[in-house]
């Protein structure tokens, strides 16, 4: 029996390529394959679907980690595999441990073809989707510099993460120091230390600043 697969993607190239090579692999039925969750949904709720193949930052709406979690309430034991170019759920404000039981955390950076994405669906779907998944890609840093870091991004000044964090402009001051120490980030001529750190967050969601 063929494993159905739903996927939501919304890089158009990417998932018309995902897409077509599942569905020439034998045992494998793509159900619906779109940029956004309506299709998946419907296809969950109507028990239409075995594994959920998720990007995980869908633009401006609901994260690929809300999906999967409608998707569980709809079907408590379908399979979740996300394809991401985010190395850290907590980047996106997401901790590993709220994902959904089981789920699998592919990097697209990491994914040299389609028959490694066929092998963990074909895993997800059997009965791993159960088993506690500790495979999450994780940067090296602490909530408190991923929150840093992730404002910093985000074009706020000091003051403005201080009023944020309700604590002291000095200290928030001597976070975003130990911050850059740690991540090894120096000022350069024309490109200060907020900028790398900014340039560093980039890289880790996987965009091209």
């Amino acid at each position: 029996m063929a494993i159905r697969v739903g996927i939501v993607e919304d890089d158009s190239l990417l998932r018309a390529s995902i897409t077509e090579a599942l569905a020439r692999r034998d045992g494998i039925e793509v159900v619906c394959s779109d940029p956004t969750p309506g299709a998946i949904l419907a296809a969950a709720h109507d028990k239409a679907l075995d594994v959920a193949l998720l990007d995980v930052h869908l633009g401006n709406g609901p994260s690929g980690f809300d999906v999967a979690h409608s998707l569980r309430r709809a079907r408590p034991t379908l399979g979740i595999v996300f394809l991401s170019s985010v190395r850290d759920p907590r980047l996106l404000g997401y901790q590993p441990e709220a994902l959904p039981t089981g789920a699998r955390y592919l990097l697209k950076s990491e994914v040299d073809d389609v028959d490694a994405i066929a092998s963990v669906l074909a895993d997800v779907a059997a009965d791993s989707w159960s088993r506690p998944d500790e495979s999450t890609p994780r940067v090296d840093l602490t909530e408190a510099q991923i929150e840093i870091l992730r404002l910093v991004a985000q074009g706020l000044t000091n003051s403005e993460i201080a009023r944020r964090r309700v604590v002291t402009e000095r200290a928030v001051e001597v976070a975003v120091s130990r911050l850059a120490k740690h991540l090894n980030l120096r000022e350069t001529p024309g490109l200060n230390q907020r900028v790398h750190i900014a340039t560093r967050f980039f890289r880790e969601m996987g965009w091209t600043p």
